[in-house]
């Protein structure tokens, strides 16, 4: 009875009831009981409760469903119980009889008491039900992903200050939720590490933008139907303002999981090595890195490297028009095992324009389905005899990850579309030696990215969304919350 007289007296007699619902709930028209029944009784409406009060998420709203229902049954059980205890206390000389009737029958007067003393002591253990979660995104939803994404594309993460400004920015959004952030400032690679408990789904992501001068002048997240237009939109402030705008809604259901990202992953990617060994990642049930893949699942990637090939001497440029010659000619005896994509090419002196040059450069990247080692080998060999140096700008090696993992299985289910080995340049070969329950999965396309009109499209990102909030939905909840 002291229960059934808690339900339904006042708002704040609600389960998990925090002063803080109050004013957001005012502002909806929630001021008493009956609004809110009101309100639980329509889905768009609870959504919409859902998404205006911060820290209320869809199992404390599914206790006050029941709290809300509960009353009249706990009632009409309360009297049953009643109307059967007092036939007992009124006829307890009537009771005793039938008590010494039926033990003798048995034979065992005193195992008879037992059984229900075993039960109320040592329980059977019954299975923690589901939380039902809400794993919609709703319009506040999307208003929210699109207004980060323009957020992060202001900051230019193709420069250090941008760089910094974006890491503060998803610091304190992250810290806001109720995360536990550490944020690596001191280092040439600054990176940030946030988690819920320990040993859930890592979400990972990269704030550094490639340099593209054609976008400099366009103004960054103009919105051109369904398309966020800026610098770095795909590759990959859309993914990282998903992960941003995911993590409260996840804090909320109480389940581990945890958001790493770095600052360095289109150069060196020092970051990643420097996480491969951590805890966040050994312990992890597996990690999604949210390059852009156009959202089709990737299980392993090829070599990458991106380089400068300088020659020197008399003829500088000659001698290399003719490795560009005898480098396309490879590539077309050999178009399935090696890639290369030639972009600036310099030589010479603005000033003098007719003197011989005595160096000539040319940046490439290089994608391989050998090892980056064997392609680097190759390029050396084509080379050979001219005077010439080789700087390594940035590599990934080959990586093939656990294609058997509950995570590829979730995604490949998810998303409805078989996994694939691919040429791709991600941070993944980093930490595939200490975890290789990885997946290469992400919205938006990694060709777009080097355009001068890149863009991710909203539907792309709600997709995404809603994807991640069910592969984490599926995690244990932690303890003692």
């Amino acid at each position: 009875m002291e229960n059934a007289a808690k339900i339904v007296v006042s708002l704040t007699d609600l389960p998990n009831y925090k002063d803080n619902f109050t004013e957001p709930l005012e502002k909806l028209g929630i001021i008493n009981i009956e609004d809110l029944g009101q309100t639980l009784g329509d889905d768009e409406k609870t959504k919409a409760m859902i998404a205006a009060v911060k820290g209320l998420g869809p199992k404390t709203v599914e206790g006050w469903k029941k709290a809300l229902t509960t009353p009249k049954e706990i009632t009409e059980n309360i009297a049953e119980e009643t109307e059967a205890t007092t036939v007992p206390e009124e006829s307890e000389k009537d009771s005793e009889p039938i008590t010494e009737e039926v033990l003798p029958s048995d034979k065992e007067p005193e195992e008879e008491p037992s059984p229900p003393v075993v039960e109320e002591e040592i329980p059977a253990p019954i299975p923690a039900p589901k939380f039902e979660r809400n794993l919609f995104c709703t319009t506040g939803d999307l208003t929210e992903i699109h207004r980060a994404t323009i957020d992060l594309l202001k900051m230019n993460g193709s420069k250090k200050k941008g760089l910094m400004n974006s890491l503060e920015y998803a610091a304190t959004r992250l810290t806001g939720t109720g995360m536990e952030v550490f944020v690596n400032k001191e280092i040439d690679y600054p990176l940030l590490i946030a988690s819920k408990g320990e040993g859930g789904i890592v979400l990972w992501g990269h704030l550094d933008t490639e340099r593209l001068a054609g976008m400099k002048k366009k103004k960054q997240g103009n919105l051109q139907g369904d398309m966020i237009v800026g610098r770095g939109a795909a590759n990959m402030k859309g993914a990282v303002a998903v992960m941003l705008c995911a993590a409260n809604r996840l804090v909320s259901w109480h389940v581990p999981f945890s958001i790493v990202l770095t600052t360095d992953a289109l150069d060196q990617q020092r970051g990643a090595e420097a996480m491969a060994n951590s805890p966040v990642i050994r312990r992890s049930k597996g990690i999604i890195m949210m390059t852009p893949t156009g959202l089709r699942p990737i299980i392993g990637q090829y070599g990458y490297a991106a380089i400068l090939v300088r020659t020197h001497g008399d003829d500088a440029v000659m001698k290399m028009a003719s490795f560009l010659k005898n480098l396309t000619n490879l590539m077309t005896d050999t178009p399935e095992g090696l890639s290369v994509k030639t972009g600036l090419i310099r030589g010479g002196k603005r000033k003098m324009p007719y003197a011989p040059a005595v160096s000539c450069e040319v940046v490439m990247e290089i994608e391989t389905k050998d090892t980056t080692d064997s392609a680097l080998a190759t390029i050396e060999g084509l080379l050979a005899g001219t005077e010439h140096d080789i700087d390594i700008l940035c590599r990934s090696e080959m990586a093939e990850f656990d294609r058997t993992s509950d995570l590829i299985a979730s995604v490949t289910e998810l998303t409805n579309r078989e996994p694939v080995f691919e040429m791709i340049h991600s941070e993944a070969s980093k930490i595939v030696p200490t975890n290789q329950k990885i997946v290469i999965w992400g919205p938006g396309d990694v060709a777009n990215s080097r355009s001068n009109q890149e863009y991710i499209t909203l539907s792309d990102l709600e997709k995404t969304y809603e994807a991640i909030l069910s592969l984490i939905d599926s995690s244990e909840p932690l303890e003692n919350e």
